[in-house]
Protein backbone atom coordinates (compact mmCIF):
# COMPACT_ATOMS: atom_id res chain seq x y z
CA UNK A 1 0.00 0.00 0.00
CA UNK A 2 1.59 3.26 -1.14
CA UNK A 3 0.67 6.64 0.30
CA UNK A 4 -0.37 9.37 -2.06
CA UNK A 5 1.84 12.34 -1.06
CA UNK A 6 -1.07 14.71 -1.73
CA UNK A 7 -3.31 12.85 0.75
CA UNK A 8 -2.24 13.10 4.39
CA UNK A 9 -1.91 9.85 6.31
CA UNK A 10 -3.68 9.82 9.62
CA UNK A 11 -1.64 7.79 12.09
CA UNK A 12 -4.64 5.68 13.01
CA UNK A 13 -4.26 2.00 12.19
CA UNK A 14 -7.31 -0.11 12.89
CA UNK A 15 -7.34 -3.90 13.23
CA UNK A 16 -10.30 -6.27 13.00
CA UNK A 17 -11.31 -9.80 12.08
CA UNK A 18 -13.18 -10.28 8.82
CA UNK A 19 -16.43 -11.06 10.68
CA UNK A 20 -16.25 -7.99 12.95
CA UNK A 21 -17.62 -4.48 12.55
CA UNK A 22 -15.47 -1.70 14.02
CA UNK A 23 -15.93 2.01 14.65
CA UNK A 24 -13.17 4.08 13.02
CA UNK A 25 -12.29 7.74 13.52
CA UNK A 26 -10.26 10.02 11.26
CA UNK A 27 -9.12 13.33 12.71
CA UNK A 28 -8.74 16.33 10.41
CA UNK A 29 -7.55 18.61 13.24
CA UNK A 30 -4.01 18.64 11.81
CA UNK A 31 -5.18 20.45 8.68
CA UNK A 32 -7.98 22.68 10.00
CA UNK A 33 -7.67 26.22 11.37
CA UNK A 34 -7.91 26.13 15.16
CA UNK A 35 -9.24 29.71 15.36
CA UNK A 36 -6.19 31.05 17.18
CA UNK A 37 -4.22 34.24 16.45
CA UNK A 38 -4.10 35.84 13.94
CA UNK A 39 -7.50 34.55 12.86
CA UNK A 40 -8.99 35.12 16.30
CA UNK A 41 -12.21 33.41 15.29
CA UNK A 42 -13.75 30.06 15.90
CA UNK A 43 -12.17 26.76 14.92
CA UNK A 44 -12.76 25.49 11.40
CA UNK A 45 -15.40 22.74 11.23
CA UNK A 46 -16.22 19.86 8.91
CA UNK A 47 -19.60 20.38 7.23
CA UNK A 48 -21.90 18.56 4.86
CA UNK A 49 -21.65 14.86 4.12
CA UNK A 50 -18.17 13.34 4.39
CA UNK A 51 -17.27 10.63 1.86
CA UNK A 52 -15.38 7.51 2.96
CA UNK A 53 -14.21 4.80 0.56
CA UNK A 54 -11.74 1.97 0.13
CA UNK A 55 -10.21 1.40 -3.30
CA UNK A 56 -11.03 -2.32 -3.38
CA UNK A 57 -14.72 -2.19 -2.58
CA UNK A 58 -14.19 -5.17 -0.24
CA UNK A 59 -15.25 -3.21 2.83
CA UNK A 60 -18.72 -2.09 3.87
CA UNK A 61 -18.43 1.47 5.18
CA UNK A 62 -21.52 2.85 6.87
CA UNK A 63 -22.89 5.30 9.46
CA UNK A 64 -20.55 8.18 8.51
CA UNK A 65 -20.93 11.10 10.93
CA UNK A 66 -19.09 14.29 11.87
CA UNK A 67 -17.98 14.24 15.51
CA UNK A 68 -20.36 16.08 17.81
CA UNK A 69 -18.18 15.86 20.94
CA UNK A 70 -14.49 16.11 21.78
CA UNK A 71 -12.77 12.81 20.91
CA UNK A 72 -9.41 11.37 21.89
CA UNK A 73 -7.63 10.21 18.74
CA UNK A 74 -4.10 8.78 19.10
CA UNK A 75 -3.80 10.42 22.52
CA UNK A 76 -4.79 13.88 21.24
CA UNK A 77 -8.04 15.66 22.08
CA UNK A 78 -9.82 16.54 18.83
CA UNK A 79 -12.45 19.29 19.02
CA UNK A 80 -16.04 18.62 18.07
CA UNK A 81 -16.54 18.96 14.32
CA UNK A 82 -12.92 18.19 13.42
CA UNK A 83 -13.14 14.41 13.02
CA UNK A 84 -15.40 11.90 11.36
CA UNK A 85 -16.50 8.47 12.54
CA UNK A 86 -17.81 5.50 10.58
CA UNK A 87 -18.27 1.76 10.86
CA UNK A 88 -16.40 -0.78 8.75
CA UNK A 89 -17.36 -4.41 8.13
CA UNK A 90 -16.02 -7.14 5.85
CA UNK A 91 -12.58 -7.55 4.39
CA UNK A 92 -10.27 -10.45 3.65
CA UNK A 93 -7.94 -12.11 6.17
CA UNK A 94 -4.31 -10.89 6.08
CA UNK A 95 -5.14 -7.80 4.04
CA UNK A 96 -4.35 -4.13 4.71
CA UNK A 97 -6.82 -1.60 3.35
CA UNK A 98 -6.38 2.09 2.65
CA UNK A 99 -9.52 3.98 3.72
CA UNK A 100 -9.82 7.45 2.19
CA UNK A 101 -12.03 10.17 3.65
CA UNK A 102 -12.88 13.47 1.99
CA UNK A 103 -14.60 16.36 3.74
CA UNK A 104 -15.75 19.90 3.14
CA UNK A 105 -15.28 22.63 5.75
CA UNK A 106 -16.97 25.87 6.76
CA UNK A 107 -13.84 27.66 5.46
CA UNK A 108 -14.66 26.52 1.91
CA UNK A 109 -12.14 23.70 1.72
CA UNK A 110 -13.71 21.14 -0.61
CA UNK A 111 -12.83 17.42 -0.77
CA UNK A 112 -10.08 17.79 1.84
CA UNK A 113 -8.59 14.26 1.96
CA UNK A 114 -6.99 12.08 4.61
CA UNK A 115 -6.54 8.34 4.87
CA UNK A 116 -5.97 5.65 7.47
CA UNK A 117 -5.14 1.96 7.44
CA UNK A 118 -7.37 -0.99 8.36
CA UNK A 119 -5.73 -4.37 8.84
CA UNK A 120 -7.90 -7.48 8.71
CA UNK A 121 -6.57 -10.56 10.52
CA UNK A 122 -8.49 -13.66 11.53
CA UNK A 123 -6.43 -15.03 14.41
Amino acid sequence: MTADPATPLCPQVYRKASDQTVLCTISFAFCLDDGSVPAGGSAEQITGSPAVTDATGDLTIDSIVISSTVLRVNGELVPSGQAIQFTVAGGTDDTAYKIIAKVTTDASKINLPAWCTLQVHDD
